[in-house]
């Protein structure tokens, strides 16, 4: 998706990611449960290009060759207890919603400028 966002900066797809781990309930409409609504909130919470995790499954993956983690500390999230720990997953070589901000402010910047020749 960044290097989409790169290719056309005007048509960002800046997509935050959320994950958890547990069991899911097949119910008529599709799936609940507790590792699905914390994933949601993760995902609501994570910023474009970022990937957050419940520390739970940063402790049951063990680290990754390559990926680099950052807690993000105790979150308050809607419909959970208080203190639900997210922890940022990153490439070691490069963090992509550092880029996406780069990238947000470039056009950003192009925007006003042009609009300020009008």
């Amino acid at each position: 998706m960044l290097d989409a966002t790169e290719a056309e900066p005007e048509h960002p797809l800046g997509v935050g990611i959320g994950i958890d781990a547990g069991e899911a309930v097949a119910v008529e409409e599709g799936y609940r449960g507790g590792a699905l609504n914390l994933a949601a909130r993760l995902c609501s919470l994570a910023g474009p290009g970022e990937i957050l995790a419940s520390a739970e499954v940063t402790h049951l993956t063990q680290p990754m060759p390559g990926l680099s983690y950052r807690s993000k500390g105790k979150q308050q999230l809607k419909g959970l207890p208080p203190g639900t720990e997210a922890v940022k997953i990153f490439a070691e070589d490069g963090d992509p919603a550092l880029r996406f901000t780069a990238l947000r402010r470039e056009r950003d910047a192009a925007a006003q400028e042009a609009a300020d020749d009008d």
